[in-house]
Parts: structure tokens; sequence; C-alpha cells
């Protein structure tokens, strides 16, 4: 069980807002230098989240099925559902107000592709490549995408493996590479998604299920944790990894290289949760640090508005990280939250069923 979420939550803002200056260092005019993008990597901030993602969610499946024997997949869905759905919906909404506005182009089938969960896919379902119309405005849903089929997977996964759980992790996480270099070789159109693609890029979430079934054994690796192993790590995440990327681009990226990065990234995530005290985790504490976990999903989804040279309402660098941080606030509060309390409310009432029960 997870000891802290506090700096876990004060991570995510971290995640989100990397994408936000990774996405800006795309386009010169937003002023933002290049090598914003190359050391603050969008890459890396979404794995950080991939990694959380089946770290948290193992956490809450696995304490279910000790507890019941059982997990209730479709109170599981119902919950995952009003966390993310609202959010991502209201996007969509806008972005297709916005092309039938004639504000932004996208085609319908792009549209359903991004509604139905699949952006993953989207290069192998309507055959076209990146630079396609409508990939600025849902490019981003490719993430999305790939961990709502890790909720739809897992819990029945989880349930039917039970102690052999963690074994095919770990055959998962040591494979993935492997179906990924095989899949650069033998389906060339989907090479540009082999890191966002269920079959081919699974692997970070893995990680993170992995450490979350195999928790008590990575704490008692922590208790002794030194700063200099910490933070060197942390420079490995940030620093070495974006260079080794930039340097052999592929043969880092779909192969092992992004298992180390995964590893890294799941070492950070432990070490907050289960570690030593040290001045990060004081810091992802602070309360400007957890109000922004509060909103990081949201910032998230609604930062492309305006993020990127071809987005709906392209910005300069401060004034897209304004309106970007004004957007996520005022989703958070009006559309997320009244769902994240009958989300709570749903969970109370299951508890509740199963008591009188």
């Amino acid at each position: 069980m997870v000891r802290r979420s506090l700096e876990l939550d004060g991570l995510r803002i971290v995640a989100a807002f990397l994408v936000l200056l990774s996405h800006l260092a795309e386009g010169p005019e937003n002023g933002i230098p290049h090598y914003v993008g190359v050391f603050f990597d969008g890459d890396i901030a979404v794995l950080i989240f991939f990694v959380l993602s089946g770290y948290v969610i193992t956490n809450l499946l696995a304490r279910e099925l000790d507890r019941t024997g059982t997990i209730a997949m479709g109170q599981f869905y119902l919950r995952r559902a009003l966390r993310i759905w609202p959010a991502s919906y209201a996007y969509i909404v806008v972005a297709t107000i916005c092309v039938a506005l004639h504000f932004a182009t996208a085609q319908p089938a792009q549209i359903v592709v991004a509604a139905t969960h699949l952006w993953n896919y989207c290069m192998t379902i309507l055959h076209e490549d990146q630079s396609s119309q409508g990939h600025t405005i849902f490019g981003h849903f490719w993430s999305l995408a790939l961990e709502e089929q890790f909720y739809w997977t897992w819990p029945l996964a989880l349930t039917l493996l039970r102690g052999r759980a963690s074994r095919v992790l770990i055959f998962i996480i040591l494979a993935m590479p492997l179906i990924r270099m095989t899949s650069y070789v033998l389906f060339p159109v989907s090479r540009g998604q082999l890191n966002a693609m269920f079959h081919t890029a699974i692997d970070p979430i893995a990680l993170g299920a992995w450490l979350s079934l195999n928790e008590e054994r990575v704490k008692g690796w922590l208790v002794k944790l030194s700063p200099r192993a910490f933070y060197g790590n942390i420079v490995f995440l940030v620093v070495a990894c974006p260079l080794l990327a930039l340097e052999f681009r592929g043969l880092w990226g779909i192969t092992y290289g992004r298992t180390l990065e995964a590893a890294s990234a799941g070492f950070l995530i432990m070490a907050l949760a289960h570690g030593p005290e040290t001045a990060l985790a004081r810091f992802l504490r602070t309360r400007p640090m957890q109000f922004g976990g509060r909103i990081s999903y949201s910032l998230y989804v609604w930062q492309q508005l305006y993020s990127l040279p071809g987005s709906i309402f392209p910005q300069n660098g401060a004034a897209a990280i304004a309106l970007s941080l004004v957007t996520a606030t005022a989703s958070y509060a009006l559309i997320e939250r009244p769902f994240l309390i009958l989300k709570d409310r749903v969970a109370l009432r299951t508890r509740s069923q199963k008591v009188l029960g």
C-alpha cells in the first residue's frame, strides 16, 4: 500500500507541465529554446504518467482482490469513466465545434477514433501519418487511449492470473522491446506509433503494476536509499535519457532504452512513496504543487488547444502557459470535480452494500 500519496500528486503536475513545455518548444515563435524540448521531455513525462497509473491502479485492484476475493469489474469501469471521460469528452466536443466553425481541421473519422479511445492505432485504422489533418488537435489522445485499454484488460487479467501476475508482467516488460523491433520490420505503416499501441507499448504500465504487486520487496530496497542515488536517478531520467534518445533515436526508443526509462521513472515513484525524506518530496507536498496535482489531468487534456504551432488557438509561450492553467483550473472546477464527487459516492455506496450484504 502506498505510504505517501501527496508526493505522487505533486509529481503529476510536474509531468503535465513537462508535456506543455515540450510542446511549446516545437514552435520557435513561442520563445521557448529548443533545448527545453530536449531536457524537459514530454515523452519522459508521459512515461511517468504510465508507470504511475500502473502502480496506483494495481494497488487499488490488488487490495480489493485481497479483501473480497474478486474485483467488481462494473464498479471499476464506472469509477474510471467518471474520472477520465468528462474532461476528455468535453475537449472532443469543443474541438469538434471548432472544426465545424472552421477554426480547426479534422476529419470525422479522426473524431470517431479519438472518441472511441483508439487514437494510438490511428495510423493503422485511418492509413495516415502524423502529418495528416487532425493530428495536432487529437495527437495527445494516444496516451489516453493506451491507458483506457489498460483499464479494459487489467482487472480481468489480474483476477485470472492472481499469484502468476508478477511473472507474466516480467515477461511482458522483457518481451515488449522485441515485439516493437519485430513490428518495426514487419509493419512499416505503424512505425510512428510503436511507443503508443497497446500491443507494443504497454510495458511502462506493466512495470508500474509489477512495482505495486512487489511493493514490500521494493520497500526493503529503499530503506537505506542515499540522496546521491535518489538525485542521480533523476539526472539519469531527465538528462541522460533524453540525450541518449536524441543520439540513438529508434535504437534507444523502441528497444530496451525505453525499458530503462520506465525503470528509472518507477524508481523515482517508489522512492517518493516509500524512500527517505528528501527536499523534492517536501516541495511536492506544498500547497501549490498539490493544487497542480488536482488540475494536472485537465492541464494535459486542454493544453493542446494552445501549445503547438498548429493548435486551434496557438499562443506564444507565456500566453499558452497562462491560458492552459486557467482552462485546466476551470475544467477541474466545472467538469472534473462534480464527477469526482459522484465517483466517491458510487464507491461509498458500493462499500456500504458489501458491508450490509
